[in-house]
């Protein structure tokens, strides 16, 4: 294990603990996760390698929310300004190809993820990789994102999709 996974092994055990919400977010502060203090984490938080996230001013980050970036490539999580995030959110920037028969998952690829100023997100949503959400956007809970969204709208269901209109 190299030097910055045990580095980023600690943040996750700090970030993912149950000490006090204002000591979690001081930490992940000082590691420049987030911009300030006015961002808030719920218990068992997960980032899988916080070097590769970046999350902006009064955000939630709920409980059980789980970002995986990876370490082996140059993807990112970028979450912008006034976003919430419900409970056991799956945020990822990594799939892999079809492989063969023999087996299935194939080569690994990685798209960051942005998730634009003002967006609500669900409880129980998940984000795949490439997908951009648009500013003061809505994803409903339970949804599964795969293609970007538009600014201001709402998507729902399985794969998302584009409900209404919100301006």
């Amino acid at each position: 294990m190299d030097k910055l996974q045990i580095i980023a092994r600690f943040q996750r055990m700090i970030i993912c603990s149950n000490l006090p919400s204002k000591i979690r977010v001081g930490f992940a502060s000082a590691c420049g996760i987030v911009k300030n203090s006015s961002t808030r984490f719920g218990k068992n938080v997960f980032i899988e390698a916080p070097h590769k996230v970046q999350i902006g001013k009064n955000c939630l980050i709920n409980n059980g929310v789980h970002i995986y970036t990876g370490f082996c490539n140059d993807s990112l999580v970028i979450i912008g300004n006034n976003v919430a995030i419900g409970l056991d959110t799956c945020i990822t920037t990594n799939s892999h190809m079809i492989g063969n028969s023999n087996q299935r998952w194939g080569e690994n690829t990685s798209k960051s993820v942005t998730v634009e100023d003002g967006v609500w997100i669900g409880a129980n949503v998940t984000v795949l990789q490439g997908v951009t959400i648009g500013r003061g956007g809505v994803i409903a809970a339970g949804a599964v994102v795969i293609k970007s969204t538009e600014p201001n709208a709402l998507y729902a269901g399985v794969p998302a999709k584009k409900i209404k209109s919100l301006l």
